[in-house]
This record gives C-alpha cells, structure tokens and sequence, in this order.
C-alpha cells in the first residue's frame, strides 16, 4: 500500500506540474487506478502498474460493467420486452463479457505462477488451498472466477471513493494531515522496513458467508 501510495503522490505530481496551477484533477480516476494496484497485488500478487500507465483497461471495463448493471435497474423494459432494445442489451453484453475476459486475464497471470507456497497467506493462495469440506474438492474455476470478481467489483469502487475523499479533505486541511503522518509514522505504518503484513486466514465457511 505505502509503495503504491507513493506512485500515486508521483503521478499526482507530475498531473499538476503539466496541467499548470488552478487545473481540476479527476482524483476518483487516479483513486480508482491506485485502489485496483493495491487490490490486484497484494489478492492475486499480480501487478497492474495502472498509476505509472494512467489508465487500466481493467478500471474501464469494470466501470463500463457497473454502468450496465445499474442500466437494467432503472429500465427494466430491456427484460420484459428485450426486441425494443436490441441494440442497447447487445452493448451491455458486450461490457459484460468483456469485463470477465478481464477476470479471466487475471486468474490466467495468478496461475502461470504455480502453486503459492505453504506459507503464503495472500488471498489467492488461500483460495488454491481451500477445500470442500465435504468432498475434500478444491474450488472449480468457475468459483474461482466468482471471488476474484467479487474482489475487483467489491473492493474497488468504495475503497476509491473513500481515497477521494480522504485525499480531499487532507488537501483542504494540513494541519490534519500532519498530524495523520505523525501518528502513522509513530505507529510503524509508514516504516517500509518493517516486515509482516495484515493477513487474514480466509475459510471455507467464510467463503460461502460472503455469498
């Protein structure tokens, strides 16, 4: 998180110096790019390098997705009489299937890893170990599909939006902000030299708790 925060100020910086003083910045892009690196590297240990490029394909077709999904919401007419909209459903399949081909990218990456070894504690790894206790399976691919997209439609939009906030506030308020880097330095949360990580053991029956 602390490395990829520090991108961000970097890329932030480099916005500012270009667009000039008085320029808006759309925060939620970045907040979104720098929310999915941190999502997608420390679940899948999988870098997206989203900051330094500007942009994600990933960023676009999730929001492309989100779009779709709130679309059927508010008309629901696309599924009661679907040959009044032929063309919009057709895009919205579109969106869909193309955000699961990202998906599918991604579990195609975490795979060509190998196993994770015994030790590893990162979500993907806890998923490849997990078993049905019932039939001592491993999670089909399709379950595998279904985490990792909800770890990319779950954790990213709200996470994005509480950074932009955040940032925005902190920018607004720097007295605030300095005692927030004093507190977290005091706490060992900005000291990259410290080892060990907020891991949490992920079980079966959590899993199925999740939906």
């Amino acid at each position: 998180v602390v490395e990829r925060a520090q991108v961000l100020v970097s890329a932030l910086g480099q916005y500012a110096s270009s667009a000039g003083p008085g320029s808006p910045c759309d925060m939620s892009h970045y907040a979104k790019l720098f929310t999915l690196d941190v999502l997608v590297q420390a679940g899948l240990e999988v870098q997206l390098h989203s900051l330094e490029a500007g942009r994600s394909g990933l960023v676009d077709r999730l929001e492309q997705v989100m779009d779709e999904l709130m679309d059927r919401k508010r008309n629901p007419g696309r599924a009661l009489v679907p040959w009044l909209f032929k063309e919009r459903n057709r895009q919205g399949e579109e969106a869909v299937d193309t955000f699961h081909e990202a998906i599918d990218d991604l579990l195609n990456q975490a795979k060509a890893r190998g196993p994770p070894p015994a030790d590893n504690s990162r979500l993907w790894a806890q998923l490849l170990r997990m078993k049905d206790p019932k039939t001592g399976a491993p999670l089909t691919e399709a379950q595998l599909h279904t985490e990792v997209a909800t770890l990319v439609v779950g954790g990213s939009e709200t996470t994005a939006h509480a950074v932009t906030y955040a940032t925005a506030v902190l920018a607004c308020r720097p007295g605030i902000a300095d005692q927030l880097r004093h507190e977290m330095t005091a706490t060992g949360l900005l000291d990259e030299s410290r080892p060990g990580s907020l891991s949490c053991p992920v079980s079966w029956d959590l899993m199925q708790a999740g939906g």
